[in-house]
């Protein structure tokens, strides 16, 4: 299992699927930092490759704590507690999985590392090939696949640290960093040599807010082109009836739990044709 970010990747088409489903952030850090000092509120648009179709979630973020509401799915990953609670008012259920689960059941072990390895990225940051505002836009291709190009625009209104900025795109523990993604964090990164972007300098906070990307492949059926848009960005935190849990609502087996549990009876079955001892 691995916990997705709205940010396309290679498998943007696939991963889309998983994102309807799971629309969470989880990473849980080595350091006991506080990710986001003051709430912050995204509104984001996420369009499906596969039917032009969109879906809108709400993403809140507050001190170490990340929920995502989607319709009546709500997801909160709780890094004090290392547990992500996914809520279906729906089915009036709620499902709880341990971040040391998800890690074992994507790396095959349950224990965070501090340090994560990606291959290095040395390209160097190209000029935005847009500028309004306080709002850069980008477009880059990798050198090794020309059929993708990808548009990225960060807000440097909104400057956020590393960490956060792994957070929301999704690019930490349980997951893992990347080229898409440290190709992400290069072009957020504030640009020392620039006047402007120094003088938005806070302690701890070098990155812009990514708030939009898409990702477009050559295919042979053509261009598919996935993505995702920040609508809104807001500073309210995350009402308190979307977080608690009503008395009524039954505890179940979380979708990793099932899975594992179903892989377990799998291995406990005879293998036809085995002779017995």
């Amino acid at each position: 299992m691995r916990i997705p970010s709205h940010f396309p990747a290679r498998s943007s088409v696939a991963l889309f699927a998983i994102l309807t489903l799971l629309p969470a952030l989880v990473t849980p850090l080595c350091a006991a930092v506080t990710l986001f000092p003051e709430p912050l509120h995204l509104t984001r648009k996420v369009e499906s490759p596969i039917d032009g179709s969109s879906q809108i979630i709400d993403e809140f973020y507050s001190g170490n704590r990340v929920v995502s509401v989607s319709g009546a799915k709500i997801t909160i990953a709780d890094y004090q507690k290392q547990e992500l609670i996914s809520i279906d008012r729906s089915s009036r259920t709620f499902a709880v999985t341990t971040f040391a689960a998800i890690a074992a059941d994507a790396r095959g072990c349950d224990s965070p590392p501090c340090e994560e390895s990606a291959a290095a990225v040395h390209t160097a940051r190209p000029s935005p090939r847009k500028v309004s505002g306080n709002r850069e836009t980008y477009e880059m291709s990798e050198g090794d696949r020309p059929d993708e190009r990808m548009v990225v625009t960060v807000d440097r209104s909104t400057m956020i640290s590393r960490d956060a900025f792994d957070v929301i795109v999704g690019s930490a523990y349980p997951n893992s960093r990347s080229q898409e993604t440290d190709r992400l964090a290069m072009l957020a990164a504030r640009d020392e040599s620039s006047p402007r972007l120094r003088s938005q300098s806070v302690e701890g906070a070098g990155y812009g807010l990514p708030i939009e990307q898409t990702t477009t492949m050559v295919t042979p059926a053509g261009e598919v082109t996935v993505g995702s848009v920040v609508t809104r960005i807001g500073r309210e935190s995350v009402p308190d009836d979307l977080i608690t849990i009503p008395a009524d609502f039954r505890r179940v087996e979380s979708p990793l739990g099932i899975r594992k549990r179903q892989l377990d009876e799998l291995d406990t079955l005879p293998i036809s044709g085995a002779q017995r001892p």
